[in-house]
């Protein structure tokens, strides 16, 4: 009876989940599955067999019929998104939901008290020490496994997040990452240094920051590129370009945040994201917006969103970068009379770059490699364009930088880009960087062919605001090299 009721919970409960877990993580989980409940079955005493059962159990009940619903009612897997609206939800919302969806719970509890049952009506006990021996190897095999990626490749997701992902519990994920992502923009936002600065004047009302993504200075022909990619900013007269500017990071996750703030590479603290320069222009009496076409939650967007949270007005979008336009249409219309301190982040040319522009963009038609990199490198341009055209006559003043560079990788003929890994080349790290009406750091002028890392945009950016300090903008540039981080947290020189 026990073999009977062990296979075919253990046969349904892996016919459910194939559909919307990945077919290798599905065996994963249905084998962790089946093991625990028969090291269950075997424990000898009554009491302990039920309460590591009905706990263990109830887990993965929970996680099981989560799987089956969103396969059911939605197409797909939990997530994110979902996992954020169950936690900000009200008692109201929860139980409508309950009540719409009563097969569901019906369901579960089905399924929970069968597994109990099966565990309890093994009348052929062997000793359940070595299935526990071999699910605590078995756990510890991810762990370590994704502690070697984090070592070897990446240190930026959270190490147990993506651990869980290998058991029959992984539906915990997006809870975990949402309890991490509102601890992290939480501690970011909430701590705001006490600042005494001194303003000048400087003729500027509007202050545009914007922010690139994954744009190479190579593929532009402001730069020197064979194709006319930036065609506006070609043309554009009053503008300070810089030639030799890197990026702290070849990933977005902590190259913006330490761009933006006092953070710096050679001594990297993640408190340091606090004194940054949102909280500088509130420090100064400026209006500030945050508009974004990146994400807002998850493990390479959490820091940036704890620096915008302490914005006066802040607003995500989706789609095509132009979205955000209307956004900054709306900021530039304000009738408050305070300076306005704008941050417009945009998709840019994140890969897959094809998907970043609207098919009336498609300059080049893909007969290139390089076609859907370029078109999309042109596409930053026009919204550039765009951007400047809403400001010359307003008095004010833009600064445009990328997160980070790309690989241009020839595979056996093959152009690939892509981001920087751990042994990553300089073009990861390589950006191009321009202000627009440079009237406060007009000397910037003076150094353009010198390095810069915009772990000093900090900085920079005060100057630009017309705040001063003993901090000479001659003092920032580097002679023949900088220091980085690769995408493990560990420091590398590029020599330049």
């Amino acid at each position: 009876m026990f073999y009977i009721c062990f296979l075919f919970i253990s046969i349904y409960y892996y016919l459910k989940i194939i559909k919307s877990i990945k077919y290798n993580k599905a065996i994963l989980h249905c084998m962790f599955f089946m093991i625990l409940l028969f090291s269950l079955s075997n424990i000898e005493s009554i009491v302990t067999r039920n309460i590591l059962s009905i706990i263990f159990l109830f887990v993965i009940s929970c996680d099981f019929i989560i799987t089956v619903f969103f396969e059911n009612e939605y197409g797909g897997r939990f997530n994110y998104s979902f996992a954020l609206s169950i936690i900000e939800t009200t008692n109201k919302e929860a139980k409508g939901m309950i009540d719409i969806y009563k097969k569901y719970f019906i369901l579960f509890f089905c399924f929970y008290f069968f597994c109990i049952f099966t565990v309890n009506i093994n009348f052929y006990k062997v000793s359940p020490f070595f299935g526990f021996i071999f699910l605590f190897f078995f756990f510890s095999f991810f762990v370590i496994k994704e502690y070697i990626h984090s070592i070897r490749k990446n240190n930026i997701e959270n190490k147990f997040v993506r651990v869980l992902n290998y058991f029959p519990f992984s539906n915990l994920n997006p809870f975990l990452q949402a309890f991490l992502d509102k601890k992290k923009i939480s501690e970011i936002s909430r701590k705001i240094p006490k600042y005494n600065f001194k303003v000048e004047e400087n003729g500027n009302d509007i202050f545009i920051l914007l922010i690139g993504e994954s744009a190479r200075p190579d593929n532009m022909s402001a730069y020197g590129y064979k194709r006319k990619t930036t065609p506006y900013l070609d043309d554009e007269k009053n503008k300070i370009l810089l030639n030799n500017v890197y990026s702290p990071a070849s990933v977005t996750a902590t190259s913006v945040p330490i761009s933006l703030s006092n953070a710096k590479v050679g001594d990297y603290k993640i408190s340091d994201y606090s004194d940054n320069v949102v909280n500088v222009a509130n420090s100064i009496g400026f209006k500030t917006y945050w508009f974004s076409n990146q994400g807002k939650h998850g493990d390479h967007s959490n820091a940036i969103t704890g620096i915008a949270m302490n914005c006066d007005e802040k607003e995500w979008v989706s789609g095509f970068d132009e979205n955000l336009l209307p956004l900054l249409d709306s900021a530039l219309s304000d009738q408050d009379r305070r300076k306005k301190f704008i941050v417009l982040h945009l998709y840019g040319s994140h890969v897959p770059c094809k998907e970043r522009y609207p098919e009336s963009s498609s300059f080049y038609k893909g007969e290139c490699e390089d076609d859907y990199y370029d078109n999309s490198i042109k596409y930053t341009d026009y919204l550039i364009f765009e951007i400047l055209n809403r400001i010359k006559e307003r008095n004010g003043s833009l600064i445009y930088f990328s997160d980070h560079g790309l690989e241009r990788i020839n595979d056996n003929g093959d152009i690939i880009y892509k981001h920087g890994g751990v042994n990553s080349s300089k073009e990861a790290f390589k950006i191009p960087m321009f202000i627009y009406n440079p009237v406060s750091v007009c000397e910037m002028g003076e150094f353009t062919n010198k390095i810069w890392l915009t772990e000093n945009n900090y900085q920079l950016i005060k100057k630009w605001f017309g705040i001063r300090d003993d901090i000479n903008i001659s003092e920032l540039f580097f002679e023949n090299s900088v220091m980085v981080m690769d995408t493990t947290g560990k420091i590398k020189i590029i020599e330049v």
